[in-house]
């Protein structure tokens, strides 16, 4: 078998500016960059395991799709004891190695970027393996990450601070919950494209990876995550890039 070339390691694209005097904890959201060529796929599920990915989501919330897959255990139901397939398009080492995209079904990474976020949070996810095969039929793990009701926050409880960020609350008729309208800066448009917004430390104390649709189904990680993942280079596909935040 002839020897692979280690790829060059490009470090991870992290932008926003840390404003003056703060000095609480850092955490990343992630960011798409449309002027970033997407180039050629790295990964794609075969056609089965996409029909086994939008049978578990169906029309439901993010959320609820891990409700499909395992059971109050944790424990994978009978559907989900067997592997994801896909393919890897090429056999060079993967250039491209996390989607993270909670907003749809595709949410995989590689083993080494799966065996860093267990090694923060042991168990606290739920990971469906993969057999990735490449073109000279090597097999690769890979995993594909369901969100649950533990990890992808929705309106409720509001994760953004809403003093700090200036947020309007707004009060839900029949109940005792209250949130916000989801601010500008969370779109990735140019004038807030790099926005240093604040998240509620009494919600995201000791999580390090998370996400809600309050942020625009963004991505979140702590510091500790993104440190692991700053040893690997830049693993996130294109147009994905990473954007600092505070905790208050």
């Amino acid at each position: 078998m002839a020897k692979l070339d280690k790829p060059k390691i490009k470090p991870l694209r992290i932008f926003g500016e840390i404003p003056e005097g703060y000095e609480g904890p850092i955490y990343y959201r992630t960011m798409e960059d449309y002027d970033r060529p997407m180039g050629k796929p790295v990964f794609r599920y075969d056609k089965e395991s996409l029909k086994r990915l939008d049978d578990a989501y169906g029309r439901g919330l993010r959320r609820d799709a891990v409700k499909n897959v395992v059971d109050e255990n944790r424990n994978f139901k009978p559907d989900w004891q067997r592997p994801l397939t896909g393919k890897i398009m090429t056999d060079d080492p993967l250039r491209y190695e996390y989607c993270p995209d909670p907003s749809y079904n595709c949410n995989w990474m590689s083993e080494r970027v799966h065996d860093a976020i267990e090694s923060l949070e042991p168990s606290k996810h739920v990971f469906v393996p993969i057999d990735a095969t490449r073109p000279d039929g090597r097999i690769e793990r890979m995993f594909q990450m369901f969100w649950s009701e533990d990890d992808f926050f929705f309106t409720n409880p509001p994760i953004l601070n809403l003093e700090w960020n200036n947020l309007e609350r707004v009060d839900y008729k029949d109940s005792n919950q209250f949130g916000y309208h989801k601010p500008d800066w969370t779109l990735g448009t140019q004038n807030y494209l790099y926005h240093f917004g604040y998240l509620d430390k009494k919600i995201v104390r000791g999580k390090h990876l998370f996400a809600t649709s309050l942020l625009n189904n963004q991505t979140v990680f702590s510091q500790d995550l993104v440190n692991k993942f700053a040893e690997f280079g830049d693993i996130f596909i294109k147009p994905i890039e990473l954007c600092r935040m505070g905790a208050v």
